[in-house]
């Protein structure tokens, strides 16, 4: 069990909170992703955070405002902003 919240852990990292405005955390993509296109496109549909749309009501839930993909040391990663639907 430890292991397993280990390797999450390395997954994807909070690093900077901002309170009820949400947070930006890094995700890890995994390596068989080499270009910047594939690993966006791999991004928005398996690492992005979607609100369901529901106009009119503040729902509470967590949405992807926004994503950047960067390579660094050789390896894909996402910068994730995630808001609150308040």
């Amino acid at each position: 069990m430890f292991l397993q919240h280990q390797e999450q852990r390395e997954l994807r990292r909070v690093i900077c909170d901002r309170g009820i405005d949400g947070y930006v955390e890094l995700v890890r993509l995994p390596d068989i992703l080499p270009l910047e296109e594939e690993a966006a496109a791999y991004f928005e549909e398996r690492e992005a955070v979607q609100c369901p749309n529901s106009p009119g009501r503040c729902t509470g839930l967590v949405y992807a405002s926004w994503y950047r993909i960067v390579c660094r040391q050789g390896r894909m990663w996402a910068y994730h902003g995630v808001a609150y639907d308040v």
